[in-house]
């Protein structure tokens, strides 16, 4: 069997951007809403790290003060509102393509 690697292969611009900022995060415990991108190995690396993906904002383990960061392909305005009033700190990785 032959493969062919592009001359350009690797992550796109934008979840590139949203990996280096994840990587730059500081907090003890930091949640992702929904996986940060549609990569299993990415994803598992990130879980064994100790970052936690998240179904929704409603998860009862978010207290105030908790990091939370929108993955790569965003989150309706409602999503930033019930963080707010759930006092939590967002980090946004949308794309800014989207």
């Amino acid at each position: 069997m032959i493969f062919y690697k592009g001359e350009h292969s690797g992550f796109c611009f934008g979840v590139k951007r949203a990996l280096d900022t994840l990587n730059s995060l500081s907090e003890d415990k930091i949640y992702v809403l929904g996986e940060i991108i549609h990569n299993e190995k990415v994803n598992e690396d990130l879980k064994k790290r100790g970052i936690v993906t998240l179904d929704s904002l409603s998860d009862k383990r978010l207290k105030a003060g908790d990091t939370v960061v929108i993955r790569t392909h965003g989150e309706p305005p409602s999503t930033y509102e019930k963080a707010k009033e759930l006092g939590l700190n967002i980090v946004d990785c949308t794309c800014p393509f989207v």
